[in-house]
């Protein structure tokens, strides 16, 4: 999910929207040497990509079980286009109710959308899906997620306008550093949903969109 986040902020900041990500799991350092994987796919490009990467409007902030005050900060400060939260388990709060501490945190961040003026991008974890091992090649193999696996994470179906699904999809394009994953939009207020396939280069963190 970082990953695929992080091809969202790359995409987003060569069309010269300001971004900012907060990360509860990933350090600055190493979020930009992620983007720098993603951006450069060889080492010979790195040079390039980072007089490129000087001109991106591009914020990380590294926050340890934030509270939404936080966030409300980091706004403030930063005033994004876009704002990328990874991810909404590792948020803090003296609660024990998980779910509503993540629905609270999760209106919390549609209010601030709404008062600063910038769309909000938020990763979550998904219950689990059953999954069963192929005895035969022994893989593991998951269920299909659907919007039921976020009934355990608060409002985050109630509160989007849109849900993005990742899984992957049991293929592979050239063996196991390039498997297929498929992003499902689920829920869109504003259209259609559709399905599409991605592949996962997993060497250099970068998804691309799978075409026959």
């Amino acid at each position: 999910k970082t990953s695929f986040l992080l091809c969202v902020a790359n995409n987003l900041c060569q069309r010269g929207i300001k971004v900012l990500m907060l990360s509860t799991e990933m350090s600055c350092d190493s979020l930009y040497d992620r983007i720098s994987k993603i951006g450069s796919e060889h080492e010979s490009n790195f040079d390039e990509f980072h007089k490129e990467f000087e001109n991106y409007n591009f914020v990380v902030c590294d926050m340890f079980q934030p509270e939404i005050e936080s966030v409300r900060k980091a706004l403030e400060e930063v005033k994004p286009d876009v704002l990328i939260f990874d991810h909404i388990q590792h948020i803090g709060s003296g609660n024990l109710n998980e779910v509503k501490t993540i629905s609270d945190f999760t209106r919390g961040l549609k209010n601030l959308s709404m008062v600063y003026n910038c769309a909000v991008m938020v990763a979550s974890q998904l219950n689990r899906p059953q999954q069963a091992i192929n005895f035969k090649s022994g893989e593991t193999m998951y269920s299909k997620p659907s919007l039921s696996n976020l009934k355990g994470c608060g409002t985050i179906e109630e509160e989007s306008a849109f849900v993005l699904l990742l899984y992957p999809n049991g293929s592979n394009l050239d063996g196991p550093n390039t498997p297929l994953i498929t992003a499902e939009l689920v829920k869109n207020r504003f259209g259609a949903n559709i399905v599409v396939d991605f592949v996962f280069n997993k060497p250099i963190s970068k998804f691309k969109e799978f075409t026959n």
